[in-house]
């Protein structure tokens, strides 16, 4: 069981995600589900028309999330989801619940996400990290920011930003939800949400 899984701050950030798709009657969406399930469920019950894939890198919290999957008609894939992205399917929302630190490495995987490779007229990018310890501080400067608050908060949406440029796409943000899970040793992070728009 992931950490954050249960916990209301958790649960908020799925509904801010979740709210983003009003726009859309049958959307095509691509997640990272871990072994719960907990946003697929609701983007199935609201929009029972809608077209989920959803990638598990780890082998086993792949295989005891299988039978749901099956369950809920959602297409569950064994792989790393930049990888997987690669196929240049569109998509209505992307979520990348990822967790983890936001690292320079990540950031080169956005950068042909947020060009239109995998985005539709217009598409939802959700996009969770870790708030501390990225692996970036040495290179805030480089980015043109002074410290990693100022980075998080607005240096990787600016940065996306002249990224998408370059393909004549837009970025825009739409929310940025700061929470931390109710465990005493959970880790803060940051969701952000933006629509991508191909000009």
């Amino acid at each position: 069981m992931y950490v954050n899984q249960n916990s209301k701050s958790k649960q908020l950030a799925r509904d801010k995600v979740l709210a983003r798709l009003n726009n859309y009657e049958n959307p095509t969406v691509i997640s990272l589900p871990a072994d719960n399930f907990i946003f697929e469920q609701s983007v199935r019950q609201t929009y029972p028309k809608s077209k989920i894939v959803t990638l598990e890198q780890n082998k086993l919290v792949f295989n005891s999330g299988k039978q749901l999957a099956k369950n809920l008609n959602i297409n569950h894939l064994n792989g790393e989801i930049f990888d997987y992205l690669k196929n240049n399917n569109k998509y209505d929302v992307i979520w990348l619940d990822l967790c983890g630190y936001l690292s320079g490495n990540m950031i080169n995987n956005l950068i042909p996400i947020v060009q239109g490779r995998n985005t539709k007229k217009e598409t939802i990018l959700a996009l969770t990290v870790m708030a501390t310890r990225e692996k970036l501080a040495k290179h805030s400067s480089i980015y043109g920011f002074s410290n990693l608050k100022q980075f998080r908060k607005k240096g990787l949406t600016s940065l996306l930003q002249s990224f998408a440029s370059m393909n004549d796409c837009t970025i825009e943000q739409l929310d940025f939800f700061s929470y931390k899970g109710d465990k005493k040793h959970a880790a803060k992070m940051n969701l952000y949400i933006y629509k991508l728009t191909k000009n």
